[in-house]
């Protein structure tokens, strides 16, 4: 019996949930959140390193790269950002995976004293949950249409995510996931775009 692409895709993003859904809610501890959050960008990492395809080698590593980006960025407001880039540095080293640059940057900045932790926690439910639902995306994506478009009649990937999310207690509408989405891919490209000038 065949499955679907989006039996498919369920099923990979509930397996990705089930590892990760701590990181969606609120109240999860700040330690977890930037572990929940270190995980995805080093799974991609791995993955990187791993894999033989090139085409899926350079995906894994243009989506750590990006993520990476937005994390550090964050990490100057948003204590669990902070964090988690420590904890994403500690996981790469233990694995004798390589460091990515920005990350370097960032553990130098902050064992010279130059980087301090911020002082105000920041929005750690939402950080976590919304990189944690764009990654849920990307993995649907790799099945079915990542999102809708007119006249579109497929399962979309912001669908398949919309069922998925509930069972982990997180009631989104595919708008508001759509919303993220298009958010994480506007900040992507525009850390990409910024990248190669």
């Amino acid at each position: 019996m065949s499955l679907k692409s989006q039996d498919i895709a369920v099923r990979e993003v509930r397996a990705f949930l089930d590892m990760h859904s701590v990181g969606l809610h609120q109240d999860a501890p700040g330690w977890l959140v930037a572990r929940a959050l270190a995980s995805t960008i080093h799974t991609r990492v791995l993955a990187a390193a791993i894999t033989k395809d090139e085409q899926r080698r350079k995906h894994h590593e243009e989506t750590a790269t990006a993520k990476l980006a937005r994390l550090v960025k964050d990490a100057t407001r948003n204590l669990a950002a902070f964090y988690a880039c420590g904890e994403l540095f500690d996981m790469l080293v233990d694995d004798a995976l390589p460091i990515p640059d920005e990350l370097s940057r960032f553990a130098k900045s902050v064992i010279s004293g130059d980087r301090r932790p911020p002082r105000k926690p920041g929005r750690k439910a939402n950080l976590g949950r919304d990189s944690i639902i764009c990654e849920c995306v990307m993995i649907a994506a790799q099945h079915v249409q990542p999102t809708y478009q007119d006249n579109a009649t497929k399962v979309t990937a912001v669908e398949v995510v919309s069922w998925c999310l509930p069972d982990y207690g997180v009631r989104l509408e595919s708008a508001g996931i759509a919303g993220i989405w298009k958010k994480y891919r506007f900040e992507r490209k525009a850390s990409i775009t910024k990248g190669t000038n």
